[in-house]
């Protein structure tokens, strides 16, 4: 229901769609042909400005590690027009009834006033109203979703004030406190721990060239804990 959880979990399919295509396997590149694209789009839409961030440099992370020789560097600038021709073509006709700019959202939300500085400031509250939290209650937490009740008690009368903190590493233990936060944040460092690991080993590969799919896994998945850092991903 939220525009940047949604983007967020559309990032996978635009990131992995490119080590599909570079990797030439099929009928699995066709797969990235079309995930890619549309995903992008749908980030694109989503006015989410983290999520699309996110997926710059993980395009360019997963670009500098796959694009050997002309071939595939052809199929990187087919993928990118490919791209943009879906973002300009899909809203409006015959898909929508009148056309609509693809960036009308992010600038719906900029001329309402809503600034990265002014969003910065509110998550800036939210994580300390997390942390205070988490410091006040370290066992149990304050309970599901409650950190707005919870945080009135321990922070200034005129913070901004949600259910949500934004960041999913510090809502596990505001939500839970250690009981909650320690074995979810030890299974993010396996995660991450897997995608660093899978990273390395699909760049250091010495028999034949570089696995573009392993990286192109390893670094969706590291750009999606990065993204649940500044946003809520995780409560879904």
């Amino acid at each position: 229901y939220w525009h940047n959880p949604y983007a967020a979990f559309l990032l996978p399919g635009a990131v992995i769609g490119i080590g599909l295509i570079l990797q030439r396997r099929r009928p699995w590149s066709a797969v990235g042909w079309l995930s890619t694209p549309i995903c992008t789009a749908g980030i694109v839409f989503s006015s989410s400005r983290a999520t699309m961030a996110a997926l710059v440099v993980a395009w360019l992370l997963v670009v500098a590690f796959g694009v050997r020789g002309a071939k595939n560097a052809l199929r990187v600038g087919g993928l990118l027009a490919a791209t943009a021709a879906v973002i300009l073509v899909l809203p409006g006709p015959p898909f929508f009834p009148h056309y609509s700019a693809p960036w009308s959202a992010t600038q719906a939300r900029a001329s309402s006033g809503e600034t990265l500085s002014q969003n910065g400031e509110y998550r800036t509250q939210f994580w300390r109203s997390a942390v205070q939290v988490a410091v006040h209650r370290p066992w149990v937490g304050s309970g599901f979703h409650e950190l707005a009740d919870a945080s009135a008690l321990y922070t200034p009368f005129g913070w901004a004030r949600s259910p949500q903190a934004h960041n999913g590493y510090l809502q596990a233990f505001s939500d839970g406190g250690v009981l909650l936060g320690l074995p979810f944040l030890g299974a993010v460092l396996i995660a991450l721990w897997w995608g660093l690991r899978r990273l390395l080993s699909g760049i250091r590969t010495r028999a034949g060239p570089i696995d573009v799919l392993d990286c192109s896994i390893a670094v969706a998945l590291l750009a999606l804990l990065a993204h649940s850092a500044v946003d809520f991903d995780w409560s879904h």
